[in-house]
């Protein structure tokens, strides 16, 4: 298992090919038709639906889960967000006009869709499936170890998410229902912000964190010879929203990105030689 600065930079340019080359498939098209459904919350509602449920990743209301085919489940509390009150100006006799105006805002309720059943919501992303390398997740484990983050497999309770990053407790959660191929990648992504998004107040969106981690992913698991090409393009392309934004995303972040896979993958690489001397 080798790597260097040119095997990275060759791993971002897979990604950017692989992104432009999704783009243009009908499945990108038929995910962006369901997209459409869903709202774009402002900043305050961003923040209520996260003090609310951390773990939210695609939000909608009742009646727009219905129309995508899923229900909310019997039992689940909502999360409360503020809508717009709008009414019709009216005109100095006080009759309404074609303009409209907010007149001041109500709660309602929205809900994650891990609070529904129903028909699966078209997605880019296909997770891994398989076995992992023998001894390679417990290795990343210690990788996260060195760096201060303790690890645990978690059954549930992760929100639809295959794994998170806690930085008040240091803690990667991994979802361990997933296949040993997708919980690998998924620690190498975990691992990814462990090192690069410590500061949670750097003006950084959560879409070029998302595409960050997920490239030191694609990078580490490339070197382990572990490919993660359906599961790695989807989830740049969905969090940036297009090839474009994504291809822009990813040079921006090149030297960060392969710094930090290098990181791991020289670690993972001592441990390795160690092993064999042993």
């Amino acid at each position: 298992m080798t790597t260097d600065f040119k095997d990275a930079k060759a791993a971002l340019a897979q990604i950017e090919a692989g992104i432009a080359n999704l783009a243009t498939t009908e499945g990108w098209h038929d995910y962006l038709k369901a997209a459409t459904k869903f709202h774009n919350y402002s900043l305050n509602n961003l923040m209520l639906i996260a003090m609310q449920y951390p773990e939210a990743s695609q939000v909608a209301g009742y009646k727009t889960w219905q129309a995508l085919g899923r229900q909310v489940r019997k039992g689940e509390t909502g999360i409360r967000i503020l809508a717009p009150m709008v009414g019709k100006v009216k005109d100095e006799n006080g009759e309404p006009t074609e303009k409209t105006r907010v007149f001041g805002f109500k709660t309602v309720a929205v809900f994650d869709v891990a609070q529904t059943d129903g028909d699966e919501i078209v997605s880019p992303v296909t997770l891994l499936e398989g076995e992992a390398p023998e001894g390679i997740f417990e290795r990343l484990v210690e990788f996260a170890e060195s760096i201060g983050f303790t690890t645990e497999i978690k059954g549930d309770g992760l929100g639809g998410a295959n794994g998170t990053t806690n930085f008040d407790t240091n803690t990667i959660s991994i979802l361990g229902t997933n296949s040993p191929l997708q919980q690998v990648k998924t620690m190498a992504h975990e691992i990814g912000h462990a090192i690069l998004h410590t500061d949670r107040e750097a003006k950084i969106g959560r879409d070029q964190k998302e595409l960050e981690a997920e490239s030191v992913a694609f990078i580490v698991c490339q070197a382990l010879g572990i490919k993660t090409d359906d599961y790695t393009f989807g989830y740049v392309l969905t969090w940036k929203g297009g090839d474009a934004e994504a291809t822009k995303g990813l040079r921006e972040s090149a030297s960060r990105i392969v710094k930090a896979a290098d990181q791991v993958i020289a670690t993972l690489e001592v441990t390795e030689k160690v092993a064999v001397a042993a």
